[in-house]
């Protein structure tokens, strides 16, 4: 019994070289936005300027302290970090297509609804105009019809 299914060729197939590398450049942008590098952080050190800082700033400069601190205790090795920055970098990705299609849609909904009354308007303007036409039409030919019987009239009389 005879295979169904075509042979397949062990060449490969030709390529278009402008196609290949406009692949190449889509993975290689694609892949610069998902990277994921875990690098290991350094312990924290408060700022040499504590001192001079105002309370505002020690504060805060504590603040950031606390949360490196508690940082390097929970992922030294950077990989909390790295997940974070490719979780935004996703978020990112898909928030900015979704926020230009949110406003072409708020740019466009009120041109649409102009659209639609300028196209009212025609309609209209058009439906106006065959009445006009038929009542010219009409008195036309109630005209053709009153001159014809009055020479009607005149032939017999």
């Amino acid at each position: 019994m005879t295979d169904p299914r075509p042979e397949r060729s062990l060449t490969p197939r030709a390529v278009d070289p402008g196609i290949e590398s406009a692949r190449r450049r889509a993975r290689g942008l694609l892949g610069e936005v998902v990277r994921y590098e875990p690098r290991p952080l350094e312990p924290p050190r408060v700022d040499e300027d504590f001192d001079r800082m105002t309370r505002a700033g020690r504060t805060l400069e504590a603040l950031r302290y606390g949360l490196s601190l508690l940082e390097h205790a929970a992922a030294s090795s950077g990989w909390l970090r790295a997940w974070l920055v490719l979780w935004l970098r996703l978020a990112w990705l898909t928030a900015v297509p979704a926020a230009a299609a949110g406003l072409i849609v708020l740019l466009l909904t009120p041109m649409a609804a102009g659209l639609a009354e300028l196209a009212a308007s025609a309609e209209q303007a058009a439906a106006s105009t065959f009445h006009a036409l038929a009542w010219l039409a009409g008195c036309g030919a109630l005209g053709a019809v009153v001159i014809h019987v009055i020479r009607s009239l005149m032939d017999r009389g």
